[in-house]
């Protein structure tokens, strides 16, 4: 199946708090590994980093079209494909764990850069590959969760679905970025360059860092800390220039969702309801780093919870993310620890601020902004 060439709609759908070479690595499987499990592939996903957050842009109507019709297409050439590519995936994941395990508890100071290399390569190859499948089994429940007629007719693909990807969530891409970070800070410590440029790194300047070309290190440490502060990810390539201006010389648009002034009033699709609407604080987590701010009895807002966020989670009245569908991290982590939480809101983050009092109907998926923060 091709994709069809035409003026591309893209939409903002998470922030990730990533190393680089995970965001170069996440965006080869979707636009090209893909095909290799189901015959397609998106055009692009973008990775855009600014003001210390990394958002991730895909094309609206490859997504929700495209994975659908792809799926529903394999499903009825095979009623096995989806219980094929879950334990296709568990069997990769098992052979990618091995390899995971090495990076993070060898020590790595004791074996030779050839070796290096030899194993962050193929730590890159079984993580595309599986990927790819871990990718497609993510976003298809997703999609037919807009379509309950779809998606009951289905529910047993679905249902396997959603518990592979419930099962390695926490180990696959999560542990997968502590691997590429402690590579990438390995090689420049021995550069003596500062280790909160490490995630900065890319896939080739590691490898040939690891492969002892040349490099200057003023050049590289330049390159980073510009890097550090902005940089564009679209088809393998790192450039530097505005978002709004790579759109426009692509001839594609950039879907934003419209905000009316005063706006109290945020809707999104209720994952876990505990009947009762509850009453607290919101506070505003856009990555990692802003997790100090959370207190015992607030409601989170974020963009979407991650395995990173699980210690915080239990303190909470509730949680609130922009993006998501039933089978996401937070939809699943709250039923699981019974919190409240309203999902896929796409502005929560730009509505509600720290400290604003809201009120959050789990139930009918609604959060009132009782009183604004000062």
């Amino acid at each position: 199946m091709s994709n069809q060439k035409k003026k591309l709609e893209f939409e903002e759908i998470n922030a990730r708090d990533w190393t680089v070479i995970l965001a170069e690595l996440v965006q080869k499987f979707y636009i090209e590994n893909l095909t290799d499990v189901v015959g397609w592939h998106y055009t692009d996903v973008i990775y855009h980093y600014q003001n210390k957050k990394m958002t991730c842009y895909r094309p609206r109507d490859e997504h929700y079209k495209g994975i659908l019709s792809v799926g529903l297409l394999r499903i009825g050439e095979d009623n096995n494909f989806i219980a094929k590519l879950c334990s296709d995936f568990e069997s990769e994941f098992n052979i990618f764990s091995k390899i995971q395990a090495e990076i993070l508890y060898d020590d790595i100071s004791k074996m030779a850069d050839s070796e290096i290399l030899a194993t962050f390569r193929n730590f890159k190859n079984k993580f595309l590959k599986a990927g790819a499948i871990f990718g497609f089994i993510s976003f298809l429940p997703q999609d037919l969760d807009l379509d309950p007629r779809i998606k009951a007719k289905h529910q047993k693909d679905y249902d396997l679905m959603v518990q592979t990807r419930a099962q390695y969530d926490k180990l696959f891409i999560p542990v997968s970025d502590e691997c590429c970070l402690k590579l990438c800070q390995f090689v420049l410590k021995r550069m003596n360059i500062s280790d909160e440029l490490a995630r900065f790194l890319s896939i080739d300047e590691l490898e040939k860092l690891l492969s002892n070309l040349p490099i200057d290190k003023k050049e590289l440490t330049q390159r980073l800390a510009k890097r550090s502060e902005y940089f564009l990810l679209s088809q393998g390539k790192l450039i530097d220039i505005s978002l709004d201006n790579y759109f426009k010389k692509r001839g594609w648009i950039l879907h934003q969702e419209e905000i009316s002034e005063g706006l109290s009033v945020v809707r999104g699709q209720s994952a876990n309801n505990l009947k009762e609407p509850v009453t607290g604080r919101a506070v505003v987590v856009n990555n990692k780093a802003e997790l100090s701010k959370v207190r015992a009895g607030d409601i989170l807002i974020t963009p979407m919870t991650t395995p990173e966020y699980f210690y915080i989670i239990p303190k909470l009245k509730a949680i609130v993310t922009d993006e998501g569908g039933i089978t996401c991290h937070a939809a699943i982590i709250a039923r699981e620890l019974k919190i409240p939480c309203i999902i896929g809101t796409k502005i929560g983050t730009k509505v509600l601020k720290d400290g604003d009092i809201v009120e959050l109907d789990a139930d009918k998926g609604i959060i009132k902004i009782i009183n604004r923060a000062e």
